[in-house]
């Protein structure tokens, strides 16, 4: 999804105001899905074994993942 929003900012070079507003839309549209994602990613930890360390180190990276996220979309949505 992140991909895809980097892939979207580069399509905004030269862009007709039509779009360039659809472009900012799917840009805020993937992020937002991004950050949907990362919090999903957690909630199967409630499903499956896993070694409880790894667990741990593996929701604080998600959690570091999505407050950079949700920042980058908080900028895109001060932009546009």
């Amino acid at each position: 999804m992140l991909e895809q929003s980097a892939e979207g900012l580069a399509h905004l070079n030269g862009a007709s105001t039509a779009d360039e507003k659809f472009q900012w839309d799917s840009i805020k549209t993937w992020m937002s899905a991004a950050i949907t994602d990362e919090g999903t990613c957690t909630d199967e930890f409630d499903e499956i074994q896993v070694r409880p360390s790894l667990q741990e180190n593996i929701k604080t990276t998600v959690y570091n993942v999505s407050w950079l996220t949700t920042n980058a979309l908080a900028l895109v949505n001060r932009l546009y």
